[in-house]
């Protein structure tokens, strides 16, 4: 969460949450540890929403 330093957040995994579970303590393992990731969680991060908030409140101003 952007402005809390360390904080991690490891949710929306709907049904598939007993089977998702192993890789997301792996890949939260890796964060705390600070290792490299097995794969790109870009596409996961809370930021995405941000790009999609700005870009609406832009679009409002410019109409």
């Amino acid at each position: 969460m952007k402005g809390v330093d360390g904080y991690l957040n490891a949710c929306g995994h709907f049904r598939t949450g007993i089977l998702t579970s192993a890789i997301t303590g792996v890949l939260l393992d890796k964060l705390v540890n600070n290792e490299p990731l097995p794969l790109d969680i870009t596409p996961f991060l809370a930021d995405r929403f941000e790009v999609k908030a700005e870009a609406q409140v832009k679009a409002l101003e410019l109409a």
